[in-house]
């Protein structure tokens, strides 16, 4: 069998989230879903709202949607003077690092399997 028939549908399907507060954006996760992974390509929470849970009820959204579509599971890379710690909370996982992207820091890519292993 050749590898290529493992990626059946390569079409993009683009999602998004947003909380609001008194009417205002205060938050906001996007990402696309391709060959039955998530891929969160966006977390952004106002300053103000920060340590508020707002990002951890963005993460709910997003999983809440990925289980409903039913994908195998959910995906994102981040820095090391991001949110790692975050999204291990959130149940991601460490899939690999790259050392010195920028220099003198890490990119790290992170994963949560959502179906039974």
């Amino acid at each position: 069998q050749d590898a290529r028939d493992n990626m059946k549908d390569l079409t993009i399907v683009k999602w998004g989230f947003s909380v609001k507060h008194e009417g205002e954006i205060i938050g906001g996760i996007d990402g696309h879903i391709r060959m039955n992974w998530m891929y969160i390509r966006n977390l952004i929470v106002d300053p103000n709202y920060r340590g508020h849970g707002v990002a951890q009820q963005l993460m709910s959204m997003a999983e809440t949607h990925a289980k409903e579509v039913g994908v195998l599971g959910m995906h994102l890379k981040t820095y090391a003077f991001q949110a790692p710690d975050f999204y291990k909370k959130c149940g991601f996982e460490n899939a690999g690092t790259i050392e010195d992207l920028p220099e003198g820091y890490a990119l790290h890519f992170m994963k949560k399997n959502l179906q039974p292993s």
